[in-house]
């Protein structure tokens, strides 16, 4: 029993001596065979004679030939004198210095002298560098995230830091761009004071929870407020009787305490008296804590970009367009609707739950399509003669209305009268009375050839004759137009000094808009 116990500690001990002698080997032979001779007699007895008999007559205090001086050098190599050692390395091998028609020194001199810079360079680089104290700070979104981790703090309380300078190399955490200055310091600190203060629980404070609910719908409000609601200039509120606003309880697994919103106000608000002074009025009401707020722009089809119906609000959306450049990407009603609360927490956790759906805002029926008729409503199918109509109750009301199909092709024009009062008409059936410029052409269309521009650089170019003076008073422009996406074109020129545009086109996007200049 005692030799079975005894085995495995020799066997520890044998392999553990195995493992010395192998890592003394190596460190032994890893070792250089001798030291390297030190710098300072090699300088004494070679570098500094060489300097001083092929160099410092130049390069001295006195004499300073390109603005280079060796009789300070010595054996420190200060890292503000490794650029002239380095310099004076490549003069000294290449054979440069001293210059042609001076006494020049022997190629052992100049190998001896080299060798001795080059180790004397390479020594002085593995120095290790001096500690100044500079303190290379955080970014702003690594302090951020320093926060998130430490904290588990989802607030960001950076956002009042200075964004952090981004280097030449586009980088923002270069160090020399991230100086902690003391003004800086300070604001980290109020920082990290703030987390901690929102990190830190106090047991015996109950944490405060506000909770509302707003329905909105036409008429719903069964007692709205006699006063008229006010939010600053154009606020554009929505009427009291079309949404309402109700306190709710919260249910928790925890204890909290309610915070429940502030009615009570007092404003100076309206006239007094002869109406001439301004007085102060008093509200209590939860209707001058919360409002419903309208934005955005009316347009076609439907007029407003809102109503209140019975089942909410309805918010018309806009219509989407052909993206342009520099135009805007939608037409029609643009609808923004937002809640504003006088007050809000300074800070926690927010939660918006909004309940909306899809609404059948009147939409044209489909041609061909059977309209399903109310009792009391009115159905027109004939439009040959004037009718009159009479609607029993007042109230909103859809109107269908269904064009008769046409044919596709284009109506005789009627030239009769086109000769009367002219100052000037082009014709393009045969010659053009004028030139072509740019790539304008020549082009079928149904009231005979037409003229066809692409771009800016078109144009008929017609010369200049009395005739065409109309004066200030109004004159008539009569074309035949059939636009394509394009942006502008000149469609009749001047000659001259400056080519002037007459008639000149322009279809600043793709929607139909066309100004004729």
């Amino acid at each position: 029993m005692i030799s079975r116990h005894r085995l495995p500690t020799v066997s520890a001990l044998a392999l553990a001596t195995l493992v010395g002698s192998a890592w003394t080997t190596r460190y032994l032979s890893a070792q250089p065979a001798a030291a390297p001779p030190p710098l300072e007699p090699i300088f004494t007895q070679t570098v500094k004679p060489f300097l001083q008999k092929n160099c410092q007559q130049c390069h001295n205090a006195d004499n300073l030939s390109a603005g280079v001086r060796v009789d300070h050098l010595d054996t420190s190599l200060e890292d503000r004198h490794i650029r002239v050692w380095e310099g004076i390395r490549h003069r000294v091998r290449d054979g440069s210095m001293p210059p042609k028609g001076m006494p020049q020194p022997s190629a052992a001199e100049r190998e001896a002298t080299v060798e001795w810079i080059t180790r004397a360079i390479e020594i002085a680089r593995l120095r290790p560098s001096p500690k100044n104290g500079l303190v290379r700070r955080l970014t702003v979104a690594q302090y951020r995230n320093t926060l998130r981790e430490l904290l588990q703090l989802d607030d960001d309380l950076t956002e009042s830091v200075p964004p952090d300078a981004v280097s030449s190399d586009g980088f923002v955490n270069n160090k020399d761009t991230l100086q902690l200055s003391p003004l800086l310091l300070e604001s980290y600190l109020e920082i990290a004071e703030k987390a901690l203060n929102r990190s830190i629980v106090d047991p015996t404070q109950k944490p405060a929870i506000q909770k509302f609910r707003m329905d909105l719908g036409e008429s719903i409000n069964k007692n709205p407020l006699t006063e008229e609601l006010i939010l600053g200039a154009n606020s554009l509120l929505l009427e009291n009787k079309d949404f309402t606003v109700t306190e709710l309880t919260p249910k928790k697994p925890f204890p909290f305490g309610p915070n429940p919103m502030r009615t009570k106000y007092r404003f100076i608000e309206g006239y007094q008296g002869n109406d001439t002074v301004r007085g102060w009025r008093e509200y209590d009401s939860i209707y001058h804590s919360v409002f419903a707020c309208m934005r955005g722009s009316n347009g076609y089809p439907k007029g407003k970009a809102y109503s209140a119906v019975p089942s909410g609000l309805l918010l018309r959306p806009a219509i989407p367009n052909d993206e342009t450049f520099e135009a805007d990407g939608t037409y029609g009603p643009k609808a923004n609707f937002k809640i504003s609360l006088r007050e809000l927490p300074d800070h926690g956790r927010f939660r918006v739950t909004v309940t909306a759906a899809k609404y059948n805002d009147g939409l044209l029926l489909d041609p061909g399509a059977t309209p399903r008729t109310a009792p009391d409503a009115l159905t027109v199918s004939e439009f040959k003669a004037p009718l009159t109509l009479t609607v029993k109750q007042a109230g909103i009301y859809q109107v269908d209305i269904h064009s008769p199909k046409r044919s596709d092709k284009a109506p005789a024009p009627d030239t009769s009268r086109l000769s009367e009062g002219l100052s000037a008409s082009w014709s393009f059936n045969g010659k053009p009375d004028g030139a072509l410029e740019g790539k304008a052409s020549l082009t079928d269309s149904p009231f005979g050839q037409a003229l066809a521009l692409q771009s800016d650089a078109d144009a008929l170019v017609v010369p200049r004759h009395e005739a065409l003076n109309v004066g200030a008073g109004d004159f008539t422009v009569a074309a035949w137009i059939h636009p394509k996406q394009l942006e502008r074109g000149a469609i009749v020129s001047l000659t001259g000094p400056g080519r002037t545009r007459g008639w000149y086109l322009e279809m600043p996007d793709v929607r139909g808009m066309l100004r004729l200049q």
